[in-house]
Order: structure tokens, then C-alpha cells, then sequence
């Protein structure tokens, strides 16, 4: 199925390994369209391989099997024109099991007044005006989105799910907006997502852009096809969805949580379902096939195993068997090795000091990684030189204990740090480079030697210098005396305390003419001692130093005052009864912890004084109010000071009230049937509260008052029933149960109401017949056509459901039974079914097989209608003529012999000659293009260079051509020659190896096979520079790099001199990457509005950027495009406003100032 030239891949030699690529009888197909090259529009810059490379990986990891799998490319015979298209789509052969994956890369237009899109296929041409698009897409040969959505949608209508991947923009007019809310998150999902693909669907994901982005980080892929080829390669479940694989947390964002795709380009991602599909909520899933075994790695080696920082270190690694690629990352980041086969190696410098790891990974030709081999290499820093000390200085040189002492060194180179050890401490100084200080409080006493050292930048030291202080022991003052008791009372025991201003050896206090050593340390001491003599008394403190000098004591006098009486404290309170009724007597006793002067009882806001003497107090009180009576109770010593308070309460309660007894009842009648109402009557011995009736364990509550109460109630069950009444007195404390009895029989049940009925009426329906009782019934009969069936229900609503097969009026009986299954009197009824309408037959789907093709050919029309029709016609150019079939199936085949567009219409009768909803199309009939011409073989000279020299190509056809175009990164050139043999030269600045390829055109301007080629361009490696902790790098280059935002902005914010439309705008982004302007890089584009506004500063002005922003020659007093639609519509665009930062819409065809902007990853700037 696959048309491949002879240079190019060879589809059916992809091996497969006789996998199973199924997972039960649906077949997944691919068409897969790649336009790199144009006959009347300008060359695409992907080289033209990912395509090739997409259906690589679907038939080989894939459940695709090559014979499903259609590709259209510039490199295969079958060029991807507007008729082969159609064709290869008119060639799939789908089932209602199967799928369907259609992917575009190329040229994608939108109509800006319709919303219209595009794919402008290989043959394509440009229209004169954009707004004539919308007459007539076919003359130009463009496939419009609506008519791809009609193609894939209507001609495969039979397959289940239906995905679009478009490299390109495609019309949001089409779809709605429907994500899928299954994550890969969910632990079930590969569960979950294979019952998915049992329902239709029909979806597009698609690129934002009017044309696949390209730059170099994609190698010559769109960045769309890029990081799908990624996704499907490093895809690790069984099986996926794309709408999953394209937003795949781990490898389409950034670290801040950006699409990668929508960061690099400016360009949102277009996905949904197509509205007027078959679409159900399906999903269209891969099945990833047994994988290939991972390549290992054998030996690793690093030469050499040691060195130091900016020395180049090679990486060597074998692998067991030959792998795709291999990655070696160190520290973190992965850098891909050189090499092929089972040898492979990587020079890196390496500028971090310590030992880092190292690790070898493999990749084999399904993208699979094999184990890691981990490694390690030490890296050393340069040993820095030593620092000496050269002069040292202490002030003072002689003084006290206690005091500070400052100490200076002067070394002779800058030192990263001193230090001064004074006895067995080390203290580190303070100051920069060669001069140091310190200050220091020194306790010790006596001749102390110092000694100062430096340490270097790797904490080695150099040469120290020792000098000595000598100290004294200072004379040790008395600063503070005092005395102190917790009551200051004769006979209590009195604290001492000591306070000097430096440390004490010994510390004494005289009282009463007697010397008294404290206890402590340093500059706190204290002693204890019994005071028994009342009024003051003086006593006087002096402190000993180290030589046991004495210096200035100080005085103090303490008070020592008579003892006061004793707090008598309430120890024990009892009351006697603790809870009574109210009116009862309560005696309150105490017991004191000290002998009272009077105790004093407080209740309810009342005081009493109580009896007693000494410990013993009692007091006897009357106590006439209900509930909780709190009290206190406190007492005083003959100093008149109050004790510790006693809290309390008692319970007094209301005397029970007395029980309610019925003395008389009846129940009226004593004997009746089940439904009936029965009265009961109840008389009390005195008045109740209320009184209740229980009929078989149900209680209910009765009517009255006092000693009279009343009850009825429409009893339903049969016997004998027992009852009882009670009543209840205020206490709602029950009296003595009286109890009777009553007898109930089973009446008959008649049927008071019969009824059939259904929605239509018709004959094969169901009837829903409903029957009425006058009572409750047991079970309900109906009979039809002789035969008894029992009806649904309860109580007196009855019915039962039955189809009726017969035309015409039916006779039906109702009868019900009661509980002892007797029967009551019955209901007839009537019904009448009708005799059903024929049904409409509307055309629902017509397959014109081919929809377009040449005179002379034969046309097949497949009809499928809605309901069975009677017979269907078809009418080509006004002539009827019937088809062929019967039921819903009919068909019709016919020969064209003349070129045009032949207009049809289709409809279909029913048995009643009703003839329903009719469809119309048209078929093109056109005439063979003519013989192509290829490229058999190009040169390129020399094959290996360097940037700037001077490259010659050489081009031969295999029959003469009218012109031959060769394309260089993504660009396309003429060339000079004639007949079969042609030739082009230009410099070559960029660096790596660049692809090129030839095409060439026939007599009638159709583009041949493409040849592609490649050749080397060499440059001298450049260590980037450090990174700045700063937000705005400037790169040294002309470019300005945001790392708050990964984005990379031209230091010039005004690089043109005029200002461009937006159209313009663009293009001048796109050609910077091949000018001086783009300062080497690719990828430049207009930045969105989302982007400026993450720039934008508004709380600055003219301009409103961030302090410290960096760029130059900004203009505040004219507007900056943006690359966003603004909401007016597809012709209008954002603008920003550096003035201000306020962002506006303006018309696209109006001018305004450039800023391109590129993403660039921090990885980068390391």
C-alpha cells in the first residue's frame, strides 16, 4: 500500500516481529500527509522526514500493520495532490470495528471573514484575493476543513473513532471544546480507557499556527510533530489516548507549568470534537506493542578518574549490542554522545569542584532506555597560596580580670578568615582582607600568651604569631544587700542575697556581731538564717577577690514583724438530707480549720449567722423553693480576716402527683367488616392528662378531657383484636391498663372502574389496562382472549401491561378477590388498536465511489436509507433512473464519458408511495496530469566545513526538467542549469549538520520526488558564561534573556526603523533567524499578550517595564503588536502600549512597532 521512492525508507522491510496487533477484530488505519515542498507556495523548512518517521513508529510500537497505513509525502511516488488525497481516502476499505488516524503537516489558511480553513495540498495554487477562497476552494485546488470533515466523516462514516493530528491550524467553527476527565493519574486508567474506544468518536488536535513551526531544537520536525514522534517514542503504558499522550504532564510542560508547544511558539493548541458528527464520548486508543530488548552498557570508563576545575574529561561507553543513542549525564543534565554502532563517546569540562556522578544511559530503535551505569570523577580545586601573619597587637597590655582586651593582626596576603587562640578557646576575628580585629572580656589572671593565624581560600592555615597580656585580679564590690521572708515575721526564716560587680572568691555577712560565710558563685550569693528578735535589725555584706583583698561592703537592715492570728478556713460542710421536697427541714454543720470568731451561712440572697464556737458551727433552715439552692459559707478570725470560702447546694423537688386509673370502656360495634369504622369510649377514675388506646401493638392517642375520652379509626385487618387503654396522670406516670375485644370479618371487593389505553393506539403496542376497587383487595384477575393474567398493585389501584398484536376492537374482564379469596363483582371493558403507518424512508447516507475521477470512468452510488423503502431513483443532470436493492441497502452504477461537474440527487418511497427526505451532491470528472520528473542524485561540496566557507550543490534529474529547486534548512533556492544537470553555491554560517534537499518541476510546473541529502558545518566550541542571579541576563549578543519567563527578547526594542502591519510583523520575525538581526538563533516570533503582560510593569512608566529591565531604544509613544487574536475577530490583534502597559485590539492591516521574542530554557544559560 506504501509508495516510496527508491532512496527513501523502505516501508515494507520495517520489521514487525509477527506481533499481534490487535486487540479483538477492529483494525486501526493511518493516513499520513506531509507537504514540505509546493509547486506555487513558498518551501516549508522541515526536512520532510516526520512523516516517515510517525508511521515507523505506529507499525513498529504500534497496533498499526503496514498494509493499513497510507502515506503521502514529496518523497513518495504518490504525491500528496488535492486528487491523490481524495483518492487514497475513496481506497480505505473501514469497517464499523475499524479506526482511523489522519495526520497533515503543511500550509493551513483561514478565511478571515468566514472562519473557513485550508490545507493547501502540493498542487495548490495562490489565490489572486484570500476572500475568493470561499466561492470556489477546488479551483485553486485547496481541500477546505469543512470538506475534510465531510471526507473523513461521511465516506468512512463507518468507522468508530476518528482522529485528526494536524500540524497546522484547523477551523474552530468545526469543533466543540470537549476534554476528555480521564487522567493518567487514575489508578484504572488503562482500564477505563480501553471501555472508551467501544463508543464512536470523532476529534482534532491541532497546531495553532498557519504553518508547522519550525526551528532547530526540533531537528528539522514542527514543533507539533516533534513532540508527538517524543510522546509515542517515550510512551510507557500499554495503552493510550493522544488526547493524553499530547498533554502529558512529564513532557509537554515546563517547570512553570507552561505547554511547551504554546511557550516556544506563541501559538495555542486547537483540540475538540467535531460538532455535527457521530461523535458519542469515544476514544480513539494505541495499543503499545512488546517492546524490544534494552541495550546495556558493558564498560564505562572516564579519562582521566581525577583532575581539576576547567580540565576537559573524555567519556567512553560500550554498549552489548548497537544502540540508537546513547546519553551521558552528568550532575544532572544529559548531553547525548557521539558515536554509532557499540562504541560511543563525550568530552565535557568540567567546572564544578567535588566528586560528581556520571551516568551512561541507552536508548534502543524503539526510543527504550536501557539500565543506567553510574560512575563517579573528582574534581579538585587549584590550591589557593598561604597567608601569614606579619604583626600583632593587644590593648591593653596589662590590666584587670574582667575587663575587655583588644587585639589587631595584619597578615600578608588577603585572608579568607583569623583566628585568635587565647588558652585552650580559639575566637574568630572580624575584618577583610589583610587587616583583622577582635575585642574580648578575659577573666583569667596572670601572664596569658595569645597566639594568631590566617587561613587562605581553601581553609588552610599559613604562619601564626604568639604575643602575652598579663592580668590582675580586680578588688570585688558589694553592689547590692538585701533580707527578705515569704511573711516577714519574727520566728521566720530570712533569705540573704548578695549581688557584686565581678566575680567574688568569698563573700561574708556580719549580724549581730557575728560573721556569717554565704553560699555561691560568681557575682550571686546567698544565706539563710532564723530571725526570732520583732523590729529591725542591721547586717552588713563584703566580698574577697582571687588574693583574698577585700573591697567596698555595703549595709542593709531587714523587719521582722509580730505573727498574725490563723485563717480559720471552712474544712468540712454537711447538710442533712443532701435533696428533699420542697418545705422540708435541712441542718447545715462546719467544721473549721482554726478556731472562728463567727461563721456566717448565704442561701437564695439571704445571710444567717450560725450557732457554735471554736471548730463546731451548725445552723437548722426551712427550705420552701423547688429545684438547685446554691450556698456559701465563710468565716473569721478575731483579726477580722475572712477563710477560704465553702460552696454548696441541695436539691428540693415537688411532691409526685397521684395515678390516673380507667375504670370503664366499649368499643362500638364489637363485631363489623374489615374497612369499617370502629368507635372506642374510656371513663377514668379522676381527670388524666391524656389517655392512649393500643389495636395490636400500635398505640394511638385519644379525644377528651378530665374523665372522658373518645377514639375512631377505619380498621383494615380480620379476626379477633385485642386492645387496651391507659392513662396518664400530670407526672405522666402510667395508671392500670383496662383491656377488650372486637371482631372483624373480610368483605367482598367489587371493581367500580376498568380502563385500557397505550401511546399510539396501534396494533403492537402496549397496553397499559388500570382497574379501580371500592375496597382494599387481596389480588385482582383480568382476562383477554380467555386467558387470565394477575394485575400489579395495592389497596385499590390495580394494573397490568400486554401487547397487543391484533387490528381492531378486544373485549377484556376485571375481577377482584378479597383477603379469603372471594370474589366480588367484575368490570368489563373495550379497546381498539389501529393499524401502524408505513414508515418514512429518508436517504441517510450516500458513498459516491470515486467522488472525483477521469471520462470514461464507472461510478458507484451506495445508498443507505433510514427505514425499508419500496424502490429509489437517482437523478444525474435531470435524468431519472432507478436503483438497484432492497430494505435499506441500494446501489447504482454508472459511466461518465464527459469531464465536468455532474450535480445528483438521491430519494427513496415507502410501501404507502410516501417518499421521504431526499440528499444531493456532485461528482468531478478531470483529465490525467502529466509525467513527473525526479531528483536521482545530488552532491554537496565540500561535505564537511566550516561556518562560512563556500558550499557548491550539483543536481541531476532522470529526464530533463523545466526548473530545479534545492532546499537549505528549511528555505528554497533556484538553481542554474538545464536538460538533466544543475548547479547552485552559497556561504554557510549556521553550525551542525544541515539537511538539504532538490525537487524538481515538469513541463506543466508538478513537482517530482524530493532527494535529500546532508553535510557538516564545524565551529570552535564557546564556554558559556556564568549565570546571574538577576532576572534580566544580558547574553552579550544583542539579546536580553527573562528568567522569570524562560523568554529570550532582542536587547534592541526597536530593531526596524518604520513600523509593519501584523502580517508583515510576522514575516520579519521568521526571516531574523537567516539575518544579522537574529544573532544566530531561530524560533524568533511576536511575543503574545499573555507574554507582555508577564513583562509589563504597571506600576512604572514611560516605560512601564521592571527596574533594572536592561533594554534599550523602548518606545512609549507609538504601539508594540502582539501575536494574539484580539476578540473582535480573526482580522483584528492584540497591542501593548510601553507608555502605560495597556493593551488595546487594532485592526491587523494598521501598523505598529516590532519586538520578536524566542523561548529559550534556562539550561541554556548554565
Amino acid at each position: 500500500m506504501f509508495a516510496v521512492s527508491e532512496n527513501e525508507y523502505h516501508l515494507s522491510r520495517w520489521s514487525v516481529n509477527d506481533r499481534d496487533r490487535t486487540r479483538g477484530n477492529d483494525r486501526n488505519f493511518a493516513l499520513i500527509i506531509g507537504i514540505n515542498g509546493y509547486d506555487h507556495w513558498p518551501a516549508l523548512k522541515n526536512d520532510g522526514k516526520g512523516p516517515e518517521e510517525l508511521a515507523k513508529i505506529l507499525i513498529k510500537k504500534y497496533n498499526f500493520k503496514r498494509e493499513n497505513v497510507e502515506l503521502l509525502t514529496n518523497n513518495t511516488k504518490e504525491k500528496p495532490t488535492r486528487e491523490n488525497i481524495l483518492n487514497t481516502v475513496r481506497r480505505l476499505v473501514i469497517e464499523k470495528a475499524d479506526n482511523l488516524l489522519v495526520y497533515y503537516s503543511g500550509y493551513s489558511i483561514q478565511n478571515e471573514k468566514t472562519g473557513e480553513g485550508y490545507w493547501i495540498t502540493m498542487d495548490g495554487r495562490k489565490a489572486p484575493k484570500r476572500w475568493e477562497i470561499n466561492l470556489k476552494p477546488d479551483r485553486y485546488k485547496w481541500l477546505s476543513h469543512s470538506e475534510i470533515s465531510e471526507i473523513m466523516f461521511s465516506s468512512t462514516a463507518r468507522a468508530k473513532n476518528v482522529i485528526l493530528l494536524v500540524d497546522s491550524n484547523f477551523s474552530k467553527r468545526l469543533l466543540k471544546i470537549k476534554f476528555l476527565p480521564l487522567t493518567k493519574n487514575d489508578l484504572r486508567y488503562e482500564e477505563k480507557i480501553q471501555e472508551k474506544t467501544f463508543k464512536a468518536s470523532r476529534e482534532v488536535i491541532s497546531y495553532g499556527g498557519d504553518e508547522p513551526y519550525i526551528s532547530k531544537s526540533t531537528k528539522g520536525r514542527g514543533l507539533f510533530t516533534y513532540y508527538l514522534l517524543k510522546t509515542l517514542r517515550e510512551n510507557r503504558y500499554n495503552f493510550m489516548d493522544f488526547e493524553n499522550l499530547m498533554f502529558d504532564e512529564k513532557l509537554m510542560f515546563d517547570d512553570k507549568r507552561r505547554y511547551l508547544i504554546s511557550a516556544i511558539s506563541g501559538s495555542k493548541i486547537v483540540q475538540g470534537r467535531f460538532r455535527k458528527s457521530m461523535d458519542q464520548g469515544g476514544q480513539f486508543v494505541i495499543e503499545r506493542l512488546a517492546p524490544l530488548p534494552a541495550v546495556k552498557v558493558v564498560e564505562a570508563t572516564v579519562t582521566p578518574e581525577e583532575g581539576f576545575v576547567g580540565d576537559s574529561f573524555m567519556f567512553r561507553v560500550k554498549t552489548s549490542e548497537p544502540a540508537e543513542e546513547v546519553y551521558l549525564e552528568i550532575d544532572g543534565e544529559r548531553h547525548l554522545m557521539e558515536g554509532t554502532g557499540i562504541e560511543w563517546h563525550y568530552l565535557n569540562q568540567m567546572n564544578r569542584v567535588g566528586i560528581s556522578t556520571y551516568k551512561a544511559v541507552t536508548i534502543n530503535e524503539e526510543g527504550k532506555e536501557g539500565p543506567a551505569t553510574l560512575g563517579e570523577l573528582v574534581i579538585k580545586k587549584i590550591p589557593a597560596k598561604l597567608v601569614n601573619v606579619v604583626w600583632v597587637e593587644a590593648s591593653p597590655e596589662k590590666g584587670f580580670a574582667g575587663e575587655e582586651y583588644k587585639f589587631r593582626a595584619r597578615t600578608d596576603l588577603p585572608a579568607k578568615g583569623v583566628s585568635v587562640a587565647i588558652g585552650k578557646n580559639s575566637y574568630n576575628m572580624t575584618g577583610f582582607a589583610k587587616e583583622w580585629f577582635l575585642g574580648i572580656r578575659i577573666e583569667d589572671i596572670g601572664n596569658i600568651v595569645f597566639n594568631v593565624a590566617a587561613r587562605n581560600e581553601d581553609d588552610v592555615e599559613g604562619g601564626s604569631m604568639q604575643d602575652l597580656i598579663v592580668t590582675n585580679a580586680p578588688p570585688v564590690n558589694v553592689v547590692e544587700a538585701k533580707a527578705g521572708s515569704e511573711t516577714g515575721f519574727a520566728g521566720d526564716e530570712f533569705l540573704f542575697t548578695a549581688k557584686t560587680d565581678r566575680s567574688a572568691s568569698a563573700v561574708y555577712m556580719k549580724i549581730d556581731g557575728i560573721m556569717y560565710k554565704m553560699e555561691g558563685s560568681g557575682t550571686m550569693w546567698h544565706y539563710k538564717k532564723r530571725i526570732t528578735d520583732i523590729g529591725e535589725k542591721e547586717f552588713t555584706v563584703i566580698a574577697s577577690n582571687i588574693e583574698d583583698k577585700e573591697g567596698n561592703p555595703r549595709r542593709g537592715i531587714l523587719l521582722a514583724k509580730k505573727r498574725l492570728a490563723a485563717i480559720a478556713d471552712i474544712e468540712e460542710a454537711i447538710v442533712s438530707p443532701e435533696r428533699g421536697f420542697a418545705g422540708d427541714i435541712f441542718v447545715f454543720r462546719v467544721k473549721t480549720g482554726a478556731p472562728a470568731e463567727n461563721v456566717v451561712m448565704e442561701m437564695n440572697g439571704e445571710s444567717h449567722f450560725m450557732e457554735g464556737s471554736g471548730t463546731e458551727w451548725k445552723y437548722v433552715k426551712r427550705v420552701d423553693r423547688l429545684g438547685i439552692s446554691k450556698y456559701k459559707i465563710v468565716a473569721k478570725n478575731e483579726d477580722g480576716r475572712e477563710g477560704e470560702i465553702k460552696w454548696g447546694q441541695i436539691l428540693t423537688e415537688k411532691m409526685p402527683a397521684k395515678v390516673v386509673d380507667v375504670v370503664w370502656m366499649e368499643a362500638s360495634p364489637e363485631t363489623g367488616f374489615a374497612g369499617d369504622e370502629y368507635k372506642f369510649k374510656a371513663v377514668t377514675d379522676m381527670p388524666a392528662k391524656e389517655v392512649f388506646i393500643s389495636i395490636r401493638g400500635e398505640r394511638y392517642e385519644m379525644v377528651g378531657a378530665d374523665k372522658e375520652w373518645i377514639f375512631s379509626s377505619r380498621l383494615k385487618d380480620i379476626g379477633t383484636i385485642e386492645y387496651a387503654v391507659v392513662a396518664m396522670n400530670e407526672d405522666d406516670a402510667e395508671g392500670r391498663k383496662m383491656g377488650g375485644l372486637i371482631k372483624i370479618k373480610a368483605p367482598l371487593v367489587n371493581i367500580v372502574e376498568a380502563a385500557a389505553s397505550s401511546e399510539t393506539g396501534f396494533a403492537g403496542d402496549e397496553f397499559l389496562f388500570t382497574a379501580k376497587t371500592d375496597r382494599v383487595a387481596s389480588t385482582v384477575h383480568i382476562a383477554i382472549d380467555n386467558i387470565i393474567y394477575k394485575m400489579e398493585g395495592a389497596d385499590t389501584e390495580w394494573w397490568y401491561k400486554k401487547r397487543i398484536t391484533d387490528i381492531g376492537k378486544k373485549e377484556f374482564t376485571v375481577i377482584a378477590s378479597n383477603i379469603e379469596d372471594k370474589e366480588g363483582t367484575p368490570k368489563r371493558g373495550i379497546l381498539l388498536a389501529m393499524k401502524r403507518p408505513a414508515v418514512i424512508a429518508d436517504i441517510e447516507d450516500v458513498i459516491v465511489s470515486p467522488e472525483r475521477g477521469f471520462a470514461g470512468d464507472t461510478f458507484m452510488f451506495s445508498v443507505l436509507t433510514g427505514a425499508r423503502a419500496k424502490e429509489v431513483y437517482i437523478e444525474i443532470d435531470g435524468k431519472r433512473s432507478f436503483m438497484k436493492g432492497s430494505g435499506a441497502e441500494w446501489n447504482y452504477v454508472t459511466q461518465i464519458d464527459k469531464p465536468g461537474t455532474f450535480k445528483y440527487k438521491i430519494a427513496a418511497k415507502n410501501e404507502d408511495d410516501r417518499e421521504g427526505k431526499a440528499r444531493t451532491g456532485e461528482i468531478v470528472i478531470k483529465k490525467r496530469p502529466a509525467k513527473v520528473v525526479d531528483v536521482v542524485r545530488v552532491e554537496a561540496s565540500p561535505e564537511t566545513g566550516f561556518a562560512g566557507d563556500e558550499y557548491k550543490f550539483k543536481v541531476v534529474t532522470d529526464i530533463p526538467a523545466k526548473e530545479v529547486f534545492i532546499i537549505i534548512g528549511g528555505k528554497r533556492y533556484d538553481m542554474a542549469g538545464s536538460d538533466k544537470e544543475w548547479f547552485f553555491s552559497r556561504k554557510i554560517e549556521d553550525i551542525g549538520t544541515i539537511k538539504y534537499a532538490a525537487v524538481a518541476r515538469n513541463e506543466d510546473g508538478v513537482e517530482g520526488g524530493l532527494k535529500n541529502s546532508a553535510f557538516v558545518v564545524k565551529e570552535k566550541l564557546k564556554m558559556p558564561d556564568k549565570e546571574e542571579k538577576v532576572r534580566f541576563v544580558d547574553n552579550g549578543d544583542g539579546t536580553i534573556t527573562d528568567l522569570r519567563t524562560n523568554l529570550m527578547w532582542l536587547k534592541n526594542a526597536k530593531p526596524l526603523f518604520s513600523s509593519l502591519t501584523w502580517k508583515k510583523a510576522n514575516e520579519y520575525c521568521k526571516k531574523l533567524e537567516s539575518s544579522r538581526a537574529g544573532k544566530g538563533y531561530g524560533d524568533w516570533r511576536l511575543p503574545t499578550i499573555e507574554e507582555w503582560k508577564e513583562l509589563i510593569d504597571t506600576t512604572q512608566k514611560n516605560p512601564a517595564l521592571p527596574p533594572g529591565h536592561r533594554f534599550s531604544n523602548v518606545v512609549t509613544f507609538k504601539e508594540y503588536w502582539s501575536k494574539s487574536q484580539h476578540k473582535f475577530g480573526p482580522g483584528y490583534a492584540w497591542q501593548v502600549n510601553l507608555w502605560n502597559g495597556k493593551p488595546e485590539g487594532q485592526n491587523k492591516k494598521k501598523r505598529a512597532l516590532v519586538w520578536p521574542v524566542r523561548y529559550s530554557k534556562l539550561s541554556k544559560l548554565n
